[in-house]
């Protein structure tokens, strides 16, 4: 579906801190910056660091041209599979504050009336996966160790494209988005300095697996 913003609801989403040096050339070409997600790792590989944190994480920036764009969000949605925590963000406001003063502070003052309807919806479609995504990384035995998981990749372009849409990586890699992407029933078009006999190795068992 395309999704029209306002000029009251489009917003420049902020920009980490320790980025904003990379966002010149960015900004000069009028791109506005939607969506700073965060790609969390729950399996990523160790360190043996003792003096800060091991790294978790890395950043998505969805940027857009236009303040109307092409946004699927129904192909993306989870499912919402805690019920009982959901009925709870939905009740009236008298139990509202009953919870409240118990400590859960995560209820919603939805009117009661429309509380089950909105329930219901979310149980059947699903739910918005916020900008917090908790995908494992891939095992691969190509040799290539900052490969993306299928998963990842996949909603990205599930979101942001349609049926017969051309994607292009300008940093193709390991062919990861043009596999994804040729499944999807999109064109890909991959560009890169180096991997070439990975990906033409990768994209030649794409095309066999579609066309068997």
């Amino acid at each position: 579906m395309d999704t029209v913003h306002t000029k009251k609801q489009f917003r420049k989403c902020d920009i980490p801190v320790h980025l904003l040096h990379h966002f010149h050339l960015v900004k000069k070409q009028s791109w506005t910056l939607r969506n700073s997600i965060i790609w969390h790792k729950p399996n990523a590989m160790p360190e043996s660091v003792t003096d800060r944190f091991s790294n978790k994480y890395e950043y998505i920036f969805m940027f857009t041209k236009q303040e109307k764009y092409y946004f699927d969000l129904d192909s993306i949605k989870e499912p919402c599979i805690d019920q009982e925590r959901l009925k709870r963000r939905l009740v009236n406001p008298d139990t509202v504050r009953k919870m409240a003063n118990s400590g859960d502070n995560k209820v919603s003052f939805l009117n009661p009336k429309t509380a089950e309807a909105t329930r219901s919806r979310l149980l059947k479609y699903g739910k918005n996966p916020g900008d917090i995504w908790n995908i494992p990384t891939q095992p691969s035995s190509e040799k290539h160790y900052a490969m993306w998981p299928e998963r990842l990749v996949e909603r990205m372009v599930r979101c942001s494209t349609k049926a017969g849409d051309v994607v292009i990586d300008p940093f193709a890699g390991s062919a990861t988005t043009l596999k994804v992407s040729e499944q999807l029933n999109r064109k890909g078009i991959g560009i890169d300095l180096g991997y070439h006999e990975m990906s033409k190795r990768r994209t030649g068992k794409i095309q066999k697996e579609l066309f068997v």
